[in-house]
Parts: structure tokens; C-alpha cells; sequence
């Protein structure tokens, strides 16, 4: 993926707290305990690209996961996984 990355400033501040620091790194492992499966490293970084603009986005698009699905090329498991890592990052269950 060659492009860059052009999240706002709050998105990098959110992704460098500990907690998502912590899941992104199960994530690019393969282990995280939400992962229904474990992804290759493309797909762990387009999950961390995928969770780092959801948790910065205050008002996402609805619907959400065949959003991301289309536009971070998930499979509907990644997707929701995604979802999960922003509501982590954001400090809700």
C-alpha cells in the first residue's frame, strides 16, 4: 500500500496511548482476543490504518462495516475487529 497515511493529529495522539499500542501489537502478531482470525501482516496494517481513522472519525458512515469493508478492503470479521480496536482506543466497551 503505497499511500500515506493523512489522519489529523488527534488520530496519532489516540493511536500512541498504551492501550492501543498494546492491541495493535496483538493484532500484528496475529493474537489479539477479540481477532476471530489472525491476519497477515497486510491486513494487520490495514486494520491498524482502518481503527486509527475510526477512532478519530466523530461521526462515521452509516452503514459502517460495509464501509470499511469497500474502502480498507476487510473481510467483514476484519471489519469488526476494527470497530472494536476504535471503541478500545476510545475507552468504551
Amino acid at each position: 500500500m503505497g499511500r500515506r497515511s493523512n489522519f489529523p493529529r488527534i488520530a496519532k495522539d489516540l493511536y500512541s496511548t498504551p492501550a492501543m499500542e498494546l492491541m495493535m501489537s496483538k493484532v500484528r502478531a496475529g493474537g489479539s482476543q477479540n481477532a476471530e482470525v489472525a491476519p497477515t501482516r497486510l491486513a494487520a496494517a490495514q486494520i491498524e490504518e482502518a481503527a486509527r481513522w475510526l477512532a478519530a472519525t466523530t461521526e462515521p458512515p452509516r452503514p459502517l462495516i460495509p464501509y470499511l469493508r469497500k474502502t480498507f478492503r476487510l473481510s467483514a470479521a476484519e471489519a469488526i475487529q476494527v470497530i472494536r480496536l476504535a471503541n478500545a482506543a476510545r475507552g468504551l466497551p
